[in-house]
């Protein structure tokens, strides 16, 4: 935030300069919003500082839009919703967690209202991050900016607002996030090949031990293996989210167990 400060200064202190070095000023735009000097007229300038400035304004309420777009739309439950529709819902909260997700979706529910919470669990939160990213395209947005519209889906499951801030733990709705790099895949498959290393070949269990392992070690490996430190940023925040809700759980935490494929 002070380096974000510290640029908005400097270029405010660029166009002050660029006022008082042209008798006859003007400024074309270009897409990453920097200035250059073509002087013409002190007030064309101004109007077209004027209009920068509002463009920046415009920028931001698009991606405070799409934050709140994408909390809304995380805090939507569907396992809560189909095991309703139904007529499972009873079971659900006999579950052993009381986890909205879609694995007790799957196990309580019956294969369709498993797919269908699989379904709407990921694509919430990979509509919201997608359009999102459409837009960045046409317009420049700050790192922060992007890590928060990829963490706002996951915020909204695991504390929604329409459930009294009781949710589910995020993997899918994480899953549908990263999706929504598209066509950025490299965090998506770290996520996905963790999860299939401890629950294939280092088996760990149960799945509260397995879920904290495939975050931390996703985490550890993007440090090391993609480039773009906004979906990192994201990252970082979404498993905070995670652990946090984990962490927090009421559910009765069995031993951890780890063992090789091989093993019986």
């Amino acid at each position: 935030m002070v380096a974000i400060q510290n640029r908005s200064e400097r270029n405010r202190g660029d166009r002050e300069n660029m006022i008082q070095e042209c008798k006859n000023p003007i400024v074309e735009d270009d897409s990453h919003g920097f200035l250059h000097r073509n002087c013409e007229g002190t007030e064309q300038l101004r109007i077209m500082v004027a209009i920068q400035t509002q463009r920046k304004g415009v920028v931001y309420m698009k991606t405070v839009g799409y934050i709140l777009l994408g909390y809304l739309s995380g805090s939507v439950l569907y396992a809560r919703l189909f095991t309703r529709l139904f007529g499972k819902e009873a079971m659900l909260e006999r579950s052993r967690d009381h986890n909205p997700g879609t694995a007790n979706a799957f196990m309580y529910g019956g294969f369709w209202c498993g797919l269908l919470t699989l379904i709407c669990d990921i694509g919430k939160g990979f509509l919201p991050v997608f359009l999102f990213l459409r837009t960045a395209k046409v317009v420049h947005t700050g790192e922060l900016a992007i890590a928060l519209v990829l963490a706002a889906p996951v915020l909204g499951h695991v504390f929604p607002v329409f459930y009294r801030f009781q949710g589910g733990k995020g993997i899918a709705t994480t899953f549908g996030c990263l999706l929504g790099l598209f066509p950025y895949w490299k965090p998506a498959v770290i996520l996905a090949a963790f999860f299939i290393f401890f629950s294939l070949i280092l088996r760990i269990s149960p799945h509260y031990y397995r879920t904290l392992a495939a975050y931390f070690c996703s985490l550890f490996c993007m440090v090391f293996c993609i480039g773009q430190r906004d979906a990192l940023l994201g990252f970082v925040i979404i498993t905070m989210i995670v652990c946090t809700r984990m962490f927090a759980s009421s559910e009765e935490k069995e031993k951890m167990k780890v063992r090789l494929l091989w093993m019986h």
